[in-house]
């Protein structure tokens, strides 16, 4: 086969490959700002939140009600004997 005949046939192959998957010859350089900036944009979308949780009565009322344990609890001292294992 002819150098003529060969290039022809790689051209028609990549004919076939740009229109059936969306195949194209880029250089690399290109390719990577592609992915750059493609990676930048991700980051940017990508907010994740946390669900909002409502809380019932009965919760609200034990969040009010918890600073005055604390303020009970600071004020008993504490036993360092009172651990939850026993010593041998």
């Amino acid at each position: 086969m002819s150098d003529t005949a060969i290039k022809h046939k790689i051209a028609k192959n990549l004919n076939i490959l740009k229109h059936n998957t969306g195949f194209s010859l880029t250089s690399s350089e290109d390719e990577t700002e592609k992915e750059k900036s493609n990676e930048e944009s991700n980051n940017v979308e990508k907010t994740y939140k946390r669900p909002r949780v409502e809380t019932s009565k009965e919760e609200q009322k034990d969040h009010e009600e918890s600073p005055e344990d604390l303020k009970e609890a600071e004020q008993e001292p504490e036993d360092n004997n009172s651990n939850n294992f026993k010593k041998v």
